[in-house]
């Protein structure tokens, strides 16, 4: 699925709604901005966690904090998919 297939989307998502701007004429927004609604959207369901700095643990927004900001996504030192999606999105963890 590609940006331009969520952007036709008839939903009032907030990732939707970032999406459509960025194809919008007139409107101001950068891909890094969408990419960041995604990641805050993904960590805040529990898809993914983020590691903000190579000493910290991972944070889950059911563990640790709910939401994430821009600003500790642009520290985001890795991010990583929640195990009950290896599966389906054929996933493996690196050792």
């Amino acid at each position: 699925m590609s940006l331009n297939d969520i952007n036709i989307q008839d939903i009032s998502d907030p990732c939707v709604r970032a999406c459509r701007k960025l194809y919008s004429p007139g409107e101001y927004i950068t891909e890094f901005d969408v990419v960041s609604e995604l990641i805050q959207c993904f960590y805040h369901v529990g898809i993914i966690g983020i590691k903000i700095s190579k000493r910290d643990t991972f944070i889950w927004s059911y563990l640790d904090q709910p939401k994430i900001s821009k600003s500790e996504i642009k520290r985001a030192n890795q991010i990583k998919i929640h195990k009950m999606l290896h599966h389906t999105l054929e996933t493996r963890e690196s050792r």
